[in-house]
């Protein structure tokens, strides 16, 4: 995997004004939740859009975590029931191709 900034990642759900006008708020990480970068909204100024963004970037390495660990118990156990490892790899293959997206290898 890439490197990337260790967790934990934080929403701070708070918008603020860029220079040009648009609405944005920040990703932080580690103990003293540094800015890592901005979240905005594609189509104007909806905070909603802009908390659910932010609120999505924040569980990025949870949920890669979390789908790394399932996919492996997953494939062990279809194994372990008698799938063939090829139809337990097909039955992976969208885990899978999440991973490389998030892996850089995609």
């Amino acid at each position: 995997m890439s490197k990337h900034t260790l967790g934990p990642w934080f929403a701070d759900l708070n918008m603020t004004k860029t220079s040009n006008g648009r609405l944005i708020t920040t990703i932080s990480a580690g103990p003293n939740k540094t800015k890592i970068f901005s979240v905005g909204a594609l189509d104007g100024d909806d905070p909603e859009e802009i908390r659910a963004n932010a609120n999505i970037c924040a569980a990025e390495l949870d949920m890669y975590g979390a789908l790394k660990d399932l996919r492996q118990r997953f494939h062990a156990a279809l194994i372990q029931l008698g799938t063939g490892p090829e139809y337990a790899d097909i039955a992976c293959a969208k885990a899978d191709a999440a991973l490389a997206k998030a892996e850089g290898r995609s």
